[in-house]
C-alpha cells in the first residue's frame, strides 16, 4: 500500500524459505516498520491465504473474496510529526487477528489495498528485504486502480511475525491383561513448572494441547486401583499418539514386609484403591492390612500395620 497514490493494491506471496515457519504455526499478530513523514490518513484492507502459488514467473493473483480479511481500518499518521527514520525504523502499524491464521507449512499470500482519504502525495517506507525480489507487484492510480496492469516490485516488505506453535498428544488409556479402557484416569505432562493435565473420557481416551513445544516432557498416567505409568523424553513437533497400558493393582499379597516410616511407598487397599502415597504414605494409614509398592522398585507387597 502506497499512499503517494490514492489508490493502491498490493499482492505479495512469501515462499517458506523466507518464512523459516513450521506447519501448525498460529500466527496472532503482524507488524509492519518503517519511516513516514506522517500527514497521512489511510483506509486499508488486508487479506491472508496459504497458497502454493508463486509470483517467481509473474503475478499469481488471489482472489481476496475467498482470503481471510484480517485488517479493514483507517491508518493515520499526524501532519507533520515523522515516525521512524531510514536508519532508526518504528512500527508503522500493528494487525492483531483474534483467532489467528494457521500456517499450513508452504508459502503465504498476502493481498493489500490502501485508499488515501487525506490530500496530498505523501509515501510510507516499509523496512524491506533487497535480495528478495520475485515476491510482490502491486498496482496503482489516481482513478481506477483496477483498470492498471500489475507491475513488480523488486524487493519484499518484511514482515515481523508473532506466531504461537502447539502439538496435540492424544491416546487411549487401558487395562494392559483384558484391553478394556481405563476412565477417568489423570494424564499429566510436566517439564519443570510447565504442567499440562487432563483426565480420560469413559472409553479411556485423553488428548492435550503442547503449547511450549521446545521443552522436553515427562508423561505420567495415575488411575484407581492402577500402577502409575511414567515415560520420559517426550518432545515433538507433530502430533503424537502415545496409547497407555495400565498395570492393575493386585488384590491379594504374596508375603509380609516391613518398611519404615520414611519409606518412599504408594499404599492401597485390598480391593485395590489408592490410599497414600509418597515417603510418609506409611504414617498417614490407620491400623490394618494393605498392599504397598516401593516406588523405587515397584515390587508390590503385604502391608501389616499395627
Amino acid at each position: 500500500m502506497n499512499p503517494y497514490w490514492k489508490h493502491s493494491e498490493t499482492q505479495a506471496i512469501y515462499p517458506a524459505k523466507m518464512l523459516k515457519m513450521k506447519k501448525g504455526m498460529k500466527i496472532t499478530r503482524i507488524e509492519y516498520r518503517g519511516w513516514t513523514p506522517g500527514g497521512i490518513d489511510l483506509k486499508a484492507k488486508l487479506w491472508i491465504e496459504n497458497t502454493a502459488d508463486s509470483n517467481e514467473n509473474g503475478v499469481a493473483l488471489g482472489d481476496t473474496t475467498k482470503m481471510q480479511l484480517i485488517f479493514d481500518d483507517e491508518i493515520k499518521f499526524a501532519d507533520g510529526i515523522q515516525v521512524g527514520s531510514p536508519t532508526e525504523p518504528a512500527t508503522l502499524f500493528t494487525i492483531d487477528i483474534p483467532n489467528g491464521f494457521v500456517y499450513e507449512g508452504e508459502n503465504i499470500r498476502i493481498a493489500g489495498r490502501g485508499d488515501v482519504l487525506s490530500s496530498g502525495s505523501i509515501s510510507i517506507n516499509y523496512v524491506v528485504d533487497n535480495n528478495e525480489k520475485t515476491t510482490t507487484f502491486y498496482r496503482s492510480s489516481e482513478n481506477q486502480v483496477e483498470e492498471k496492469d500489475w507491475s513488480r516490485v523488486y524487493n519484499t516488505t518484511v514482515l515481523y511475525l508473532t506466531a504461537e506453535f502447539k502439538y496435540n498428544i492424544s491416546g487411549t488409556v487401558t487395562n494392559k491383561e483384558d484391553k478394556t479402557p481405563v476412565g477417568n484416569a489423570t494424564v499429566s505432562m510436566v517439564s519443570d513448572d510447565v504442567v499440562y493435565a487432563t483426565t480420560t473420557a469413559a472409553d479411556g481416551k485423553y488428548s492435550i494441547d503442547i503449547l511450549q513445544p521446545s521443552k522436553v516432557y515427562k508423561m505420567t498416567v495415575t488411575a484407581d486401583k492402577y500402577y502409575d505409568y511414567m515415560q520420559t523424553g517426550i518432545s515433538s513437533e507433530e502430533d503424537m499418539v502415545i496409547d497407555v497400558p495400565l498395570e492393575a493393582v493386585p488384590v491379594s499379597a504374596i508375603s509380609g514386609v516391613a518398611f519404615s516410616a520414611d519409606s518412599d511407598v504408594s499404599i492401597y487397599s485390598l480391593d485395590g484403591a489408592l490410599i497414600a502415597k509418597g515417603k510418609n504414605a506409611v504414617a498417614k494409614v490407620a491400623n490394618g492390612t494393605y498392599i504397598i509398592k516401593d516406588n523405587a522398585t515397584n515390587q508390590t507387597k503385604k502391608l501389616i500395620k499395627k
